[in-house]
């Protein structure tokens, strides 16, 4: 004979309650489960915004390829390289460089101007005007700065002026008002 061992619950049978623990897995009145409240999840850190910064956008460049011939007049924020032909006039508000190979028929004006080819105008330039090794210019260079290498090619007029602050404009101007005889000065 198997004694069944006490379990230490008081009136309860073994049987009917390992039968009811087993027929409650397949109850369709299950008692809901309680909800388990969720602990809170500590924050990441996240790094420190700070005010918004302007996008750093380059000036993209604009180029007359060579093999291309364009005819008119050509206006530009942005540097600009002339590799092919050109005629007409050029107005840039940045750099002007005219490449090996390059060919300009007419004037440009521009903050700064690099000749490596050929030019046939006047060039005007804010700051600098740098004829390069191999490059020629038939016109009049107007500009603060003039640099002309060593087997390049310049036939023409130079005008240089100075960006000072406005005492240079105001001497001249005093100059003009005097009585006296005009003389011939060297511009530098």
């Amino acid at each position: 004979e198997y004694e069944l061992p006490k379990l230490g619950v008081a009136g309860s049978n073994p049987v009917a309650r390992s039968r009811g623990a087993f027929m409650g897995l397949f109850d369709k009145k299950k008692k809901p489960e309680p909800v388990q409240k969720h602990q809170p999840v500590p924050a990441v850190s996240q790094p420190k915004v700070t005010s918004p910064q302007k996008p750093v956008q380059k000036r993209s460049e604009t180029i007359l390829s060579s093999g291309v011939e364009f005819e008119g007049k050509l206006t530009s924020k942005d540097p600009l390289s002339i590799l092919g032909t050109f005629i007409g006039e050029i107005i840039s508000e940045n750099a002007v460089h005219v490449g090996q190979g390059g060919f300009v028929k007419g004037d440009i004006q521009a903050q700064s101007i690099s000749i490596e080819g050929k030019v046939h105008g006047n060039l005007k330039a804010k700051e600098k005007v740098i004829l390069l090794a191999r490059g020629e210019v038939r016109g009049d260079i107007t500009a603060d700065k003039i640099t002309i290498q060593e087997n390049a090619f310049f036939t023409g007029r130079v005008h240089m002026h100075s960006n000072s602050s406005g005492q240079d404009k105001q001497k001249s101007s005093a100059r003009k008002k005097e009585s006296k005889p005009a003389r011939a000065q060297a511009s530098s």
